[in-house]
């Protein structure tokens, strides 16, 4: 079988402690009997790690950080996709989809495909619209509140109490046990991230992950759902096992035929004691962990891959339960021209 030569564009190289999920992607890539693909990375310092793996990523690009460069990622991926010409385009990081989402249409223009969610369906799963998420679509979530004054935290919503858990809009920070923690841990994502701080209930029970893909008319193309067995204090998985529950699966696709979610989501639950199922949060892009589900049977980049330039995809249903997903650390030495060689490329 002859492999289809595309140049796929994406950010997410940053691979450490709170990995993105580029580098996951690319690997599922590169096993694709349909695809031969040219790795465009797209990174905003020479400090991600991807950057330095050669045998997955062909070229390297700085692009802006559209939290602090808003309105100038299009005239740089346009600038890069005249030197490479990009077929496919994805973003990896909640923080930056929206800019990528806006310009989508943009791109487009010029040739580039992508296959992101809407602006209304990445908003309305946003952490502080949650609530108003699972009442519409019939799905069980902790009580939250959200934060803009520091001080309120000493005023929670009737039902929160402690402990609870303190997030951004873009990143979780960790489980407060009283009101100076949550103070403590609040100030420190404000300061990265800006606010609001939402605060969510704890509950207490077995951690799952599921990967979906929608193909935007409501159906689910993909599904697999893994059980956290060992993950670090940002809530990132190193040890996981794939498994089968039917009423997860229901729940994805439930999540997809409601919202005709276009494109990838991970979606983040507990299961409880009783048997409660609380969804805490849904990722609008494809798990860091991904290529366990190729190892498993779904390559869900490849699928969406194809989705984006609308080659026909049929629906997986099935996936290997017999093997242990693991996340290690790794040590690398570079040159040091390869280090600043990015410095070369600014753009600005």
């Amino acid at each position: 079988m002859n492999k289809k030569n595309i140049t796929i564009a994406l950010t997410g190289l940053c691979n450490v402690d709170n990995p993105a999920s580029g580098m996951a992607f690319i690997k599922c890539i590169k096993r694709s009997d349909i695809f031969n693909a040219k790795i465009i990375g797209l990174v905003y310092d020479n400090m991600e790690p991807g950057i330095y793996f050669k045998d997955l990523v062909d070229e390297v690009y700085l692009v802006p950080d559209p939290l602090k460069d808003k309105g100038s990622v299009y005239d740089r991926i346009k600038e890069i996709h005249i030197k490479e010409k990009i077929d496919v385009l994805f973003p990896h990081l909640d923080a930056e989809m929206k800019e990528y989402i806006n310009n989508a249409d943009r791109f487009a223009g010029i040739g580039i495909r992508s296959f992101m969610p809407t602006f209304e369906q990445f908003e309305e799963r946003q952490k502080e619209n949650l609530p108003e998420f699972g009442e519409e679509y019939g799905i069980r979530v902790p009580l939250s509140q959200t934060i803009s004054n520091i001080e309120d935290f000493r005023d929670l919503k009737s039902g929160l109490d402690y402990p609870v858990v303190v997030k951004s809009k873009h990143y979780v920070t960790g489980v407060a046990d009283n009101f100076d923690m949550a103070k403590a841990l609040a100030l420190r994502l404000e300061k990265s991230w800006g606010g609001p701080i939402i605060i969510q209930q704890y509950i207490k029970g077995d951690e799952f992950c599921i990967a979906a893909l929608g193909d935007g008319h409501g159906n689910l193309m993909a599904s697999v759902t893994l059980k956290k067995l060992f993950y670090n204090e940002k809530g990132k998985i190193w040890f996981a096992k794939a498994v089968k529950d039917k009423r997860l699966t229901d729940l994805a696709e439930r999540i997809i035929r409601g919202t005709s979610w276009r494109g990838a989501m991970e979606i983040e639950l507990i299961l409880t004691p009783e048997n409660e199922i609380f969804v805490y949060e849904i990722n609008p892009r494809i798990p860091a962990w991904i290529y366990y589900a190729a190892e498993l049977g779904q390559n869900i980049p490849e699928e969406l891959v194809k989705l984006a330039l609308d080659m026909p995809v049929t629906p997986m249903t099935d996936y290997l339960t017999d093997k242990i997903y693991v996340r290690f650390t790794n040590d690398m030495v570079i040159e040091s021209d390869d280090f600043r060689k990015l410095e070369k490329d600014r753009y600005l």
